[in-house]
């Protein structure tokens, strides 16, 4: 599971791709986690890029979920997805308050204007 961690403008982009499944669910967690720490206080959404993602099985799924269930009020998520990928993020019951959009340019323009931007290495967990 290759994964990135970008600022776009001044939100924070966690752009992944490959299968995600049992084998990786935890890696995923461990990428958002690692990503809200480093974000400041005025940073208040997290872009979950998973357009490059063919295979979202229910345990990536369930870890997006407990992300968003987690931060709810600190830090929102917001997925970006398309094909298979976006239609079994909708078909989940639980999918409710996980904003989804079609490209980063949509999930942005979405959200709200943000704080400073997340430098790549911050985001990745080196210090400052």
């Amino acid at each position: 599971m290759p994964v990135a961690a970008q600022p776009f403008r001044t939100t924070p982009v966690l752009s992944v791709s490959g299968d995600l499944d049992l084998s990786n669910a935890q890696d995923l967690r461990a990428m958002i986690d690692t990503i809200a720490a480093a974000c400041p206080s005025t940073v208040s959404t997290l872009i979950v890029d998973l357009r490059d993602v063919p295979l979202l099985s229910a345990a990536a799924l369930a870890v997006l979920l407990a992300a968003r269930d987690e931060y709810a009020g600190r830090l929102s998520l917001h997925v970006v997805a398309t094909g298979e990928c976006a239609r079994v993020l909708t078909a989940g019951a639980r999918f409710d308050g996980l904003p989804l959009s079609s490209s980063v340019d949509a999930a942005i323009d979405t959200t709200a204007p943000q704080g400073p931007p997340v430098s790549p290495a911050r985001a990745a967990g080196a210090a400052p």
